[in-house]
């Protein structure tokens, strides 16, 4: 069945619930989510309303690499795990390094992460 959605071509903002969905069964779509959500162009807002924080959660450890240049979608990802909730320990040390540190106060501006 989600190979069959996912080849009607419903849309990033659709895959992108079809992978978290297809995850719970095989971690291997962490990977295709990640990249859906990145050209989807989905912000923290829009996604939100699409996260399946239980289905994603165990999963943020290979989603969310620790690197002072994630990408738009890791970012997206890690912002919106920020606002919803309790912040998993994970996100809180992605976005450190993200913003450069501990002592930081804003993210570099080649992120476009606004403040």
């Amino acid at each position: 069945m989600f190979r069959a959605l996912l080849a009607a071509g419903l849309g990033d903002s659709v895959d992108s619930l079809i992978h978290q969905a297809w995850m719970k069964f095989d971690p291997a779509h962490a990977a295709q989510m990640m990249t859906t959500l990145g050209s989807s162009g989905m912000n923290v807002e829009e996604f939100k309303l699409q996260l399946s924080r239980g289905i994603v959660e165990p999963h943020l450890g290979t989603m969310l690499p620790l690197t002072a240049t994630p990408t738009q979608a890791q970012m997206v990802l890690a912002l919106t795990f920020a606002e919803e909730g309790t912040m998993p320990p994970h996100v809180r040390e992605v976005l450190r390094k993200a913003a450069g540190g501990p002592a930081s106060r804003a993210f570099p501006a080649a992120l476009h992460v606004d403040t």
